[in-house]
């Protein structure tokens, strides 16, 4: 098993949402999408909506508060049914503005990307994806966890309180033990 950790730069929409938690606002991340999309030369991350080009959806399956003000967030990559490069990486969160779920977070690891084998043998391969990324000093950071991962522990981080809603209709999330 290998442990990707990909450091990301916050979207515009991932900005508005920092902001508006300088003002109380409670930063809920929601997913982890992944992908295999390719940055254009001169293509500015913060402006992106989307992955480039999306492969699997993610549920939230770790975290911990990596300084006062920076979270890593941690899905769980499984085999599928064709290969791919792990090139790009992405964290959601609801807007608390219009409730709509956007891109909070970006990383594209360009020519360092990882290969992912198609699922073709007895043998599984699972991958960590890692985004780190800013919270600032929000004072609620709320995570949706997939209960499908394991057992879930709560902790609170210093003056940031983290809540916890368990995700229970993940879609296409497998348990492999290896």
């Amino acid at each position: 098993m290998s442990n990707t950790t990909v450091i990301t730069g916050i979207t515009n929409a991932g900005l508005s949402i920092l902001a508006q938690a300088q003002l109380g606002a409670q930063i809920q991340f929601t997913k982890i999408k992944i992908g295999d999309g390719r940055l254009e030369q001169g293509q500015d991350p913060a402006e992106l909506t989307d992955l480039i080009n999306t492969v699997n959806e993610l549920g939230i399956y770790n975290w911990t508060m990596a300084g006062d003000s920076t979270i890593k967030v941690t899905g769980l990559i499984v085999q599928g049914n064709t290969g791919f490069y792990f090139r790009e990486i992405g964290l959601f969160a609801i807007d608390p503005t219009t409730n709509q779920e956007v891109l909070y977070a970006y990383g594209n690891k360009g020519e360092a990307a990882s290969y992912i084998p198609e699922n073709t043998s007895s043998v599984a391969v699972e991958e960590r994806a890692t985004i780190i990324t800013k919270v600032a000093n929000a004072e609620t950071v709320k995570i949706q966890l997939s209960h499908l991962y394991g057992p879930i522990f709560y902790d609170e981080l210093g003056d940031t309180t983290v809540e916890i809603d368990l995700v229970t209709n993940i879609i296409n999330a497998v348990w492999i033990e290896v």
